[in-house]
């Protein structure tokens, strides 16, 4: 294969036909040889020239292939595993900047939901490993993750969840006021539904860790919020094993975080 950042992106277009053809063997070449083996420069290149093609709106579909089998895998492996210092030398200024465009724009295509969820995926990868970066956007990161989270009910399920694990990440980086995250929490814990049930559990390991650094002091013989929150809440829905189950888990997965 040609090393070009165009003819990468030209592999993309192997994942948009829709036919019986099993085209694995491309996104195995570019999570296990690309994300891994090529030079940190040339990596770079093509995720320059990667979102310089998705400014066409033509490309939706291909964006999300692209995003989801090509730009994730390179810097995760590149921000986690390779642990780069200087993250410039894998995503250049102009490209977060476009990055971060997008996420304060909407998508209207056809593509829209999957290309939300992919690009949520991305900002929480972001969140994660190189948030001082981002000081500045908070606002539209926010706002992207709540939209579609926090005040989406109704909306395609797969990107509810991935709003919601961008959210938690955003408050385990920035914070938030308590009315902030008592809203959060208590909207993470009314999806009780089988399309959520499981990954709701991966929400609140991200979130409840990061609640004891990011809220106010309070006197000693004050509970935290969040205990008073999930007793509430057990309370009020005492006759649902669902929600009991949510608390429990959370219980369970974080004790330290509900002793007072």
């Amino acid at each position: 294969v040609n090393r070009a950042p165009a003819a990468v992106w030209a592999l993309v277009s192997a994942f948009e036909p829709r036919m019986l053809l099993d085209w694995q063997f491309v996104a195995d070449f570019f999570q296990h040889e690309i994300a891994r083996d090529w030079a940190i420069e040339k990596r770079r290149e093509i995720i320059d020239e990667c979102f310089k093609q998705m400014s066409n709106e033509k490309a939706a579909e291909a964006s999300v292939d692209c995003i989801r089998y090509l730009i994730r895998p390179i810097l995760k492996h590149a921000l986690e595993v390779e642990k780069v210092e200087d993250s410039t030398l894998i995503l250049s200024d102009g490209t977060l900047a476009f990055i971060l465009q997008q996420i304060a724009g909407s998508f209207k295509a056809e593509w829209a939901d999957e290309l939300s969820i992919e690009m949520l995926a991305l900002a929480k990868l972001l969140l994660k490993n190189i948030p001082e970066r981002l000081i500045s956007n908070t606002g539209e990161l926010l706002r992207f993750g709540w939209t579609h989270g926090v005040q989406g009910r109704g909306l395609n399920p797969k990107l509810v969840r991935a709003a919601l694990d961008h959210v938690a990440q955003f408050t385990a980086v920035f914070g938030g006021p308590p009315q902030f995250l008592q809203q959060f929490l208590k909207r993470v814990l009314s999806l009780v539904t089988p399309e959520y049930r499981y990954q709701i559990s991966g929400t609140l390991d991200v979130f409840l860790p990061a609640l004891p650094y990011q809220s106010p002091s309070r006197s000693a013989s004050s509970a935290p919020w969040w205990i008073k929150q999930l007793k509430g809440f057990l309370v009020a829905e005492e006759y649902s094993d669902d929600h009991v189950v949510h608390v429990m888990r959370s219980l369970v997965n974080h004790p330290w975080i509900f002793s007072v």
